[in-house]
């Protein structure tokens, strides 16, 4: 039996909301990397456009370890963690499967 029109409609509006605030997220993790980086918009925007958030994550995490460039540093690899470990691979499951 199919799930009725305004389940399905329901689900959709719910998938794509998971969608933009997983959006918004990225944006939050690539805006914290160019922080650490200091690097210059223009060529940040390249290698924005070559990684992804794992990868983003991962050298957020390692820079917050190797050169503990201030007190949040030990919150900058809580955070990253999360998001790795548990947030992205549940955004995952809602949105693949």
């Amino acid at each position: 039996m199919a799930a009725p029109p305004e389940f399905a409609d329901a689900l959709k509006w719910w998938i794509g909301d998971i969608c933009i605030k997983w959006a918004h997220l990225e944006d939050a993790c690539m805006q914290m990397l160019q922080y650490i980086m200091s690097a210059e918009l223009s060529a940040f925007d390249i290698l924005r456009n070559e990684i992804d958030i794992r990868l983003a994550l991962r050298v957020c995490k390692a820079h917050a370890i190797g050169n503990n460039w201030g007190p949040h540093c030990p919150y900058t690899v809580k955070v990253c963690d999360a998001i790795d470990a548990h947030i992205r691979p549940y955004r995952n499951r809602l949105v693949h499967d």
